[in-house]
This record gives C-alpha cells, sequence and structure tokens, in this order.
C-alpha cells in the first residue's frame, strides 16, 4: 500500500517559493509591474485632484482610485493562475491570461465580500469564530480560479480542503505571511528613505504619509510607495499560498 504524501511542510512552502520566486521573477515581474501602472494612474488623479476644489477633487481622487482598483484585481487573478500553471508542470509554457482576469473579475469580488462577511460576522460573535472562518475559507479565491467554482461552492470547497487540518493550515499561513511582514516593513523603511532625499527629511516624511488627513497629492505618493512594495512582496506570497493550496489538495482525503 502506497504511503499517503504529506502535508507540505513550512520549510518546504518557504524555500520552494523563494526558489521560485528567483527564478521567474521575470515573468512575475512582467505581471506584478501593473501594480505600478495601478499606482501611477492614482497620483496622476491626484495631481489633477490637488489643483481642484476639495469636493471636485475628492470626486477626481475616487474615480483614478477605483480604475486602479480595477487593474489590482485583475493582476492578482492573472497572478493566482499563472503561479498555478507553473505549479501543475507547465513550466516554461505557463503565461498570463489577462482575459482571465476580466471573465473573473466580478466572481472574484463577489467571493471577497462572502468571505469578508462571514470572516466579520465571526469577529462580531466572538474573535475565535472570526479566525476560525477566516482559514476555513481562506482558499475560496484559488478554488474559483483553479476549479472555477464560484460563491457559496468555491467557500465550501475550500472548507473541504482544510477540514482536519485547520491547525497545521493555519501555521502554514502564519510563519510565511510573518516573513512577508517583514520583508514588507524593511521595503517600506528603504522607499521612506528615498522619498525623504526629496522631502526634507525621514521624520518629516514619515509624519506626512502617517497623517490621517492626506491631501490627494500624499495619497497618490502613498499609492506610488504601496505600489512598489507590492510588486516585490505580492507574487512571493502568491506564491507561499499557492503551494500550500496545491498541497491541500494533493493529500486531501
Amino acid at each position: 500500500m502506497a504511503k499517503k504524501e504529506q502535508l507540505i511542510s513550512i520549510g518546504e512552502i518557504l524555500n520552494r517559493g523563494w526558489k521560485e520566486y528567483v527564478s521567474d521573477w521575470k515573468k512575475l515581474l512582467e505581471i506584478a509591474i501593473r501594480f505600478l501602472f495601478a499606482g501611477l494612474i492614482q497620483l496622476a488623479f491626484a495631481l489633477v485632484a490637488d489643483r481642484l476644489p476639495e469636493d471636485a477633487g475628492m470626486a477626481v481622487f475616487i474615480i483614478g482610485s477605483i480604475i486602479a482598483y480595477v487593474i489590482i484585481l485583475q493582476s492578482i487573478i492573472v497572478l493566482i493562475d499563472y503561479i498555478m500553471q507553473r505549479e501543475q508542470g507547465l513550466g516554461p509554457k505557463a503565461a498570463p491570461k489577462w482575459k482571465l482576469g476580466l471573465n473573473l473579475f466580478w466572481s472574484y469580488i463577489w467571493i471577497t465580500l462572502l468571505v469578508g462577511l462571514a470572516t466579520i460576522g465571526g469577529l462580531l460573535l466572538f474573535v475565535l469564530p472570526g479566525i476560525w472562518l477566516s482559514i476555513l475559507f481562506g482558499f475560496s479565491a484559488f478554488v474559483l480560479i483553479d476549479e472555477k467554482k464560484k460563491g457559496a461552492q468555491a467557500m465550501a470547497r475550500s472548507a473541504e480542503l482544510v477540514k482536519g487540518r485547520w491547525w497545521k493550515t493555519l501555521w502554514r499561513l502564519l510563519v510565511p505571511s510573518i516573513v512577508i511582514v517583514l520583508i514588507t516593513i524593511f521595503a517600506s523603511v528603504i522607499l521612506t528613505s528615498i522619498v525623504s532625499l526629496f522631502s526634507g527629511g525621514f521624520e518629516d516624511t514619515v509624519n506626512f504619509l502617517a497623517s490621517r488627513e492626506l491631501s490627494p497629492l500624499g495619497e497618490g505618493i502613498n499609492a506610488i510607495i504601496d505600489s512598489i512594495i507590492t510588486i516585490v512582496v505580492l507574487p512571493l506570497a502568491t506564491l507561499f499560498q499557492v503551494k500550500l493550496y496545491t498541497s491541500l489538495k494533493k493529500t486531501e482525503g
């Protein structure tokens, strides 16, 4: 009788994810660069908004933010699908499917909304149910992109994959997430330091970007910084998550 395959370890997730990140960085950058385009669009609208009266400026900035958000969501769908293609053994044949990003756009938003509402509902009842549901339904978007199941079906499939392995799944999500947070903090400090060279000092820049009432221009600058950080960390974070999702499928039952 063949020995049942074990769920991927935390070390394997980090090691395999990093190796693929380094070896395939050009293709990942080709997809992730769109996050920068989204940030530049938001900055451009912010520059226009900064020259308009407050109400009109805010309306222009919101329009720019919506356009940027659409580009970001489409790019996330394409990024997940591309990494899944690689994970399924397509190798060099894997290619970004930009049409898929449009076809699944509204389904992706719907699943995100459903998972968010379920998680918030759990948090309102008590913190632990919210955390439990967030892990249980955490692979719903991956199911949508991989198996084309939508809405509640995708959530049910995600729960099916995690069932009986909730704690193992939690740790395999938590540790890579901590790594991503550390990389994000490091990248944020570096970028803020670069911006500070042109704006009068590191401390003043931090205070400006941390202000609760940023002008549209400040929001635009923040969007650019966030976009660059996203280009660096999101492909790696997605690689970690896809590695775990694929392993959950291979070892289910």
